[in-house]
């Protein structure tokens, strides 16, 4: 009888441990990727990421992304209305994936992947072609 009960114990205790573990061994598979657009003008802008809204970013801050990768991120960009300037532009990212190097010496070659690090796009005057508005 003792042997019984002992081994409903261990059987509980094992379900339990793998209830409780089980959304993190899930969650293994889905890792966050972010995509971050920084003021470098010394006006407010305007970002929109994958559609998602960004307002009013002042001077030298920035606006960041964060979603599963990875992903494609499409990324439109221009200046806040009412400072009497206009310019815009558009660019698309991939965020959170990784790329495969190499490295070789006289005898073999190891390739490995390397994940690529969170995406940066630092907005320049240049960048949104500026022009002047009356």
């Amino acid at each position: 009888m003792l042997n019984r009960q002992s081994a409903r114990s261990r059987t509980l205790v094992l379900f339990t441990i793998i209830v409780i573990l089980l959304p993190y061994t899930v969650s293994f598979g889905n890792e966050d990727a972010s995509m971050t657009v920084v003021n470098g003008t010394t006006h407010y802008i305007h970002a929109i990421m994958n559609n998602k809204p960004f307002l009013y970013i002042a001077p030298n801050r920035s606006a960041k992304l964060v979603t599963e990768g990875p992903a494609s991120v499409v990324v439109e960009v221009f200046y806040s209305p009412g400072q009497g300037i206009s310019g815009r532009a558009t660019d698309s990212f991939l965020i959170g994936r990784s790329t495969k190097e190499s490295t070789c010496n006289s005898n073999t070659c190891e390739t490995i992947n390397v994940p690529e690090g969170p995406v940066s796009w630092e907005i320049t005057p240049d960048i949104l072609q500026e022009t002047q508005t009356e």
